[in-house]
């Protein structure tokens, strides 16, 4: 029985130095081997959101839409503004008008 494990260990040993062997053969052939690395195109870094057409937004544009939408809103500030003056600009046209016994 020993001689049997004895042979079949042998056999193994013998079997892998082998396939060492034809490993290393074939990656030898005369010419280095040749690894191709993979190429990436460069890609602008996108923020995670799309426009409306479904293509990427660059982080700069990202943060000019946001600065746009969450900025200060001039528009707005002028025409609360002008509401605002329309508002006084009434009240006082009717108190006056009140004094002045025009009722």
């Amino acid at each position: 029985m020993k001689r049997i494990a004895a042979s079949i260990a042998s056999l193994a040993v013998s079997a892998s130095v082998l396939l060492g062997a034809v490993a290393i053969a074939q990656g030898q052939d005369g010419d280095p081997v040749q690894v191709q690395t993979p190429t990436v195109e460069k890609v602008p870094q996108s923020s995670g959101y799309t426009d409306d057409e479904g293509r990427p937004l660059s982080v700069e544009e990202f943060n000019r839409i946001r600065e746009e939408e969450t900025g200060t809103q001039w528009g707005n500030i002028a025409i609360f503004a002008a509401v605002l003056a329309l508002v006084a600009g009434a009240i006082v046209f009717l108190v006056r008008r009140r004094r002045s016994g025009g009722g």
